[in-house]
């Protein structure tokens, strides 16, 4: 009796070892990772607010639009001049394509040795002649890329009349970014 019950029992424990593998499966799977180039931004023209003639009270806002068109508005009495064109800057972003990259600007200020002049919080971004989307730090403008876009931005500056003649310059920081 020993002997029977010893091998059934190692009887059992075979089928159990063997119904075991035999519901096993084994699927072997691929693993990927792609890695994406870096965001590169290339300046292809800055922001010209072009010639204003100097107004004696109030203030004026000049505004130049990512289509380089240009308006004042404000109390104040200065007036815009024809002379330099104004521009929108104008940026190429490339890109993983396909990505969604979001745009900003920081703000900054166009200085001359005697004066200083506000580059406003109302900067707009416009990717690859779409629709303008506000752009300020903190705004949420995006674009899907192409691999090599083209953005264009545009902004205000603010200035309090009298202003010193001359030529002010600055700059302010484009930051384009993957999602």
């Amino acid at each position: 009796m020993r002997k029977t019950t010893l091998r059934l029992s190692m009887l059992a424990l075979g089928v159990m070892m063997f119904s075991s593998n035999v519901f096993a499966a084994t699927e072997n799977t691929d693993a990927n990772i792609e890695i994406v180039a870096n965001v590169s931004i290339t300046e292809n023209v800055p922001l010209e607010f072009g010639q204003v003639l100097n107004g004696t009270a109030g203030s004026n806002t000049v505004t130049v639009g990512t289509n380089d068109g240009r308006t004042i508005a404000g109390a104040g009495d200065a007036a815009l001049v024809v002379g330099t064109a104004p521009t929108a800057a104008e940026y190429t972003v490339t890109s993983a394509t396909g990505a969604t990259i979001d745009m900003e600007v920081d703000t900054a200020t166009l200085v001359s040795p005697h004066a200083t002049i506000a580059l406003d919080a109302n900067f707009v971004c416009r990717a690859n002649a779409g629709a303008d989307q506000a752009c300020d730090t903190g705004d949420g403008a995006t674009f899907i890329s192409t691999g090599s876009d083209t953005i264009e931005v545009g902004g205000d500056a603010t200035i309090t009349n009298p202003s010193v003649a001359g030529v002010h310059t600055g700059n302010f920081d484009f930051i384009a970014n993957y999602q």
